[in-house]
Parts: C-alpha cells; sequence; structure tokens
C-alpha cells in the first residue's frame, strides 16, 4: 500500500509518503515547505499555497522517478468543524433486543449537518442501556432504555474545496479526507493500548484534544496554545533568537544539567548564560499552561462524567522537540496517570510519523466500521420499493 499523507498547517505543508518494513510503518519522507497561503484561521492566499504544492509536487515526482504521484490521504485542519456525540434512544421496557430494534436506531439517528458543511465520518460509538457501560452489541440483551451513539465529524464544504483547487492543480489525487485529530488520536491511542484514555496532541501552534472510549472517538477539541509558546518565552526572557530558542529546548529541554547554559543573543554574536534552574521553570511554566488548557478543553466533554468505564488517563503526543523529562514533569503537572506515544523521537521535527501512522490505520480498515454503518445510515426512502431497496442493501 503506497499512498502518501498531506499536512497543512499554520505555517508549513507537507506531503508525506509512507515507508514499510513487512507491512509495518517505519517511517516517511517528507516533503515540507512553509507555508504562505495559510494561517491560524484558514485559507488566506490560495494562489500562494497552489504554487507551494506544485513546487513539492516536482520535487516528489523527481524523487520517485515517476510522472505519477501516488494517491493521497488529505488531513482536515479546520477550526470550525463540527465533532458532535449524536445519540438516539429507545424505550424496549425490559424486553429482549431483537436485530430490527438496532436497525431501526441506526437508520433514524439524526445525522444531518448544515448545508455548507460536509460529513467526514460518521463513527458509530455503541448502544448503552440506562446509562450503563457502552456495548456493541445489544442484541438479546435487555433494559429499559436503550440509547444509541454516533461521532459526527463534519467540516466546512469551503475547505474541502479550497484543498481540491490547489492540488488537483498540483497533479496530486485526492483519495481520501480524514479529519486531522482523528488521524493523530488513533495513532497516539493504537500505540498506547490505552483504548481508554484523552490524547493531548502536543503541536506547534495548537493542542489537539481527543478523547477516547474501549477505542472509539468521543470527543474533538483543541486549544490555541501549542508549543511554540516554549520557544517565544525563551527569546522573551533570554532576547536570543527563534532558532536559538529551538535549539535550547531541543538540545537541552526540562532535562538540562550543570550550572548555566550558555547561546547567543539574537544579533548572533554576543554570548550570554543562563542559570539551569530558570531555564527549566520556563519551559515547565508554559508546559503547565499548555496542559491546563487542555484539560479545560478536556472539561467540556460531558462524556467522562456520564460514562461509568471511563477512567483518567493521559496520552501526550507531539513531535520533534526533545523535552527529555517531559514524562515525569507532566504526571507532576497533571497528577494524572500520563504516558507518550511515538512521535517524539521523530527526526522530521514534527508530528509527522504520527499523522501518517494513523491515517495509514485508518485506510488499512481500523476505521471503526463506519463505511457499514454509513450504507444503513443513509438510507431515507421509507416506499415500499425504498424497504425493499434498503433491505437488499442490508443483508447484500
Amino acid at each position: 500500500m503506497t499512498i502518501g499523507y498531506i499536512d497543512i498547517g499554520a505555517n508549513s505543508a507537507r506531503i508525506l509518503i509512507p515507508l514499510y518494513e513487512e507491512d509495518e510503518l517505519s517511517d516517511t519522507i517528507v516533503y515540507k515547505r512553509n507555508v504562505t497561503g495559510r494561517g491560524k484561521e484558514g485559507f488566506l492566499n490560495g494562489e500562494s499555497l497552489k504554487s507551494e504544492f506544485k513546487q513539492i509536487a516536482e520535487e516528489l515526482r523527481s524523487e520517485l522517478d515517476t510522472s505519477n504521484l501516488p494517491p493521497c490521504c488529505v488531513a482536515v485542519k479546520d477550526n470550525e468543524a463540527i465533532t458532535d456525540m449524536c445519540s438516539l434512544s429507545v424505550r424496549t421496557e425490559g424486553k429482549a433486543i431483537a436485530k430490527s430494534d438496532v436497525l431501526y436506531l441506526k437508520r433514524n439517528i439524526d445525522l444531518d449537518c448544515p448545508d455548507d458543511y460536509v460529513p467526514l465520518h460518521r463513527i458509530p460509538i455503541g448502544f448503552r442501556f440506562d446509562g450503563g457501560e457502552l456495548i456493541q452489541d445489544p442484541v438479546g440483551q435487555r433494559g429499559e432504555v436503550l440509547s444509541f451513539y454516533v461521532m459526527l465529524i463534519a467540516v466546512r464544504r469551503s475547505e474541502l474545496q479550497s484543498y481540491a483547487y490547489f492540488l488537483q492543480a498540483a497533479g496530486v489525487k485526492i483519495q481520501h479526507f480524514i479529519y486531522d485529530g482523528l488521524a493523530h488520536g488513533l495513532a497516539a491511542v493504537r500505540e498506547t493500548n490505552e483504548t481508554t484514555c484523552t490524547v493531548f496532541d502536543l503541536g506547534a501552534n495548537t493542542t489537539g484534544v481527543s478523547i477516547f472510549e474501549n477505542g472509539l472517538p468521543v470527543h474533538f477539541g483543541y486549544t490555541p496554545n501549542g508549543m511554540d509558546l516554549l520557544g517565544i518565552e525563551l527569546v522573551r526572557q533570554l532576547r536570543c533568537s527563534g532558532d536559538a530558542a529551538d535549539k535550547l529546548i531541543m538540545s537541552k529541554g526540562m532535562a538540562a544539567r550543570g550550572n548555566a547554559i550558555t547561546y547567543l543573543y539574537s544579533d548572533n554574536k554576543t554570548k550570554g548564560s543562563v542559570d539551569v534552574p530558570r531555564f527549566v521553570n520556563i519551559l515547565r511554566l508554559k508546559l503547565s499552561i499548555i496542559l491546563q488548557a487542555a484539560r479545560g478543553e478536556m472539561a467540556n466533554s460531558l462524556w467522562p462524567e456520564i460514562t461509568p468505564s471511563y477512567r483518567h488517563k493521559i496520552v501526550l503526543t507531539g513531535g520533534g522537540r526533545s523535552l527529555g523529562d517531559l514524562l515525569r514533569v507532566s504526571q507532576q503537572l497533571l497528577k494524572v496517570s500520563t504516558t507518550i506515544a511515538r512521535g517524539w523521537d521523530r527526526s522530521d521535527g514534527d508530528n509527522a510519523f504520527m499523522a501518517c501512522l494513523g491515517m495509514w490505520m485508518y485506510m488499512d480498515g481500523d476505521n471503526f466500521g463506519e463505511p457499514e454503518f454509513a450504507k444503513v445510515a443513509r438510507i431515507g426512502d421509507k416506499s415500499a420499493g425504498g424497504i425493499w431497496q434498503w433491505l437488499k442493501s442490508v443483508f447484500s
């Protein structure tokens, strides 16, 4: 399976080509450009971004020695995306659940979105009796009220039109769109085997927050606080350049040792120094702001409160910044059990590997049964002929 993954952030655009060893994703080839056509709020200059991708595509064709690029999966980052948990309940009054009851819920759950939005994912989460544990197959079981839950992810139609505009101009074939938060969250959950957890995806400009229950996504959100805050604060306090701040973070981080750290001021001539405790404290304070903001976004979800089986555990993922004692410090700041998914040790400096891993898992069939469910959910014609066509589609 050779497929590229396209990731367009606030400050960079990338085409990623996955490399496999014995059917396992081992690394990624990264083609990266500074993005002049997209900012934090959306596509500001599509023509500039189209030019950037034309250059990336040409480099990729040369590297792969082919005129036809592999089909690509596109990560959609839409700050105004709809990520709603939809539900439908029926009273069962203690009767055993039949297959027809399950089909009724799947057919009639409301998954509509505004006309200017396009649904990317309709993920069936599962069933619950009377607010109890989440189950996948309620047939034959009994309870008073049976509820069915679906995660709906929809993005603005204008976003997809923008992607299609400049990617098709570069000769890149779009095979599938995937919500960026789903790709990163799926990779983090599968890599750590923490199927019930909250994933904090520590990006440069934002922090993604995704809650998973039994391996299924039940909440997505983000905060406009990213790891760039650390570098910005070092520049402010140490009067060094942004490049110098990044090098200090990657080479020293929170595991810095010794009495003092030397560096160059922003003029790249004058030498300066900072005490190690002060340096580490600067990073620690800014990391605390990022993590607490992410916890605040997590609190916006009711799912942990209404789900008995939810266990509070944090999985951290991100890319490229060697912060040394990140895990230990994060556990102290969050005061909960914390683990780290792969991504921190990748050489490309971003979360490219984890994004590509999540895409690969999704495209390889780990898509939560979404295609089969969507086939059932889309049926709306209740005429006699429509019902007959529906039955044939369900049992074909």
